[in-house]
Parts: C-alpha cells; sequence; structure tokens
C-alpha cells in the first residue's frame, strides 16, 4: 500500500469513529429521555395503584357498618319470627287444654245422666 492509500484508509477509520461518537452523542439524550418518561410513567402507575387501594379501603369501611347492621337485622327478624312461633305453640297449647276441659265436662255431664 502507498502512503496516499494508508493515509486515506486512517482517515476513513477516523471518520468514521467521528461519525459514531457523534451518533452516540445523539442518542444519548434521547436515551436519557426514554429513561425519564419510563420513570415518571412508572411513578404514576404508582400512584394509581395506591389511589385505587385507597379507594377499596374506603369502600370496605363503608360496606363494614352496612354488613353488621344487615346481620343485626337478620338477627332481629329471626328472633321475633321464634317468638311468633312459640306464642303460637302457647296458644295451641292452649286451645288443646281448653278442648279436653270441655271434652271431661261433657263427660263428666253424660255420666251422670246415667
Amino acid at each position: 500500500m502507498t502512503q496516499k492509500q494508508n493515509e486515506e484508509m486512517e482517515q476513513r477509520k477516523q471518520d468514521r469513529k467521528e461519525l459514531e461518537q457523534q451518533q452516540e452523542q445523539q442518542q444519548k439524550p434521547h436515551q436519557e429521555e426514554r429513561q425519564e418518561l419510563e420513570q415518571q410513567q412508572e411513578q404514576q402507575r404508582l400512584q394509581r395503584q395506591q389511589e385505587q387501594q385507597k379507594l377499596e379501603q374506603k369502600q370496605e369501611q363503608k360496606q363494614k357498618p352496612r354488613q353488621e347492621e344487615q346481620l343485626q337485622l337478620e338477627q332481629q327478624q329471626e328472633q321475633k319470627r321464634l317468638q311468633r312461633q312459640q306464642e303460637q305453640l302457647r296458644l295451641e297449647q292452649e286451645q288443646e287444654q281448653k278442648r279436653l276441659l270441655r271434652r271431661q265436662e261433657l263427660d263428666q255431664q253424660q255420666q251422670k245422666k246415667l
């Protein structure tokens, strides 16, 4: 190779190196911007997630008293139902006793007639 060819080759190498450095310098801000954007997006995602959790907790806190109230209502209704049932049974027993008493009285009267 001649001196001139060597110089040209060296110049091309240098040019290529400079071009690579230029490209790298151009890409660097883009890469930084991309990283920054990704960080922002991640922060936003975390913030939304936290807000969602807070909302769910709030909803749960609202529902808790409702559930307790509902349970209490159901217990009261069951208690009333049981009371009515007991009262009904007591009434039936009373009627049965009266019926038996009347029957006994009737039987006694019949016996007297004989």
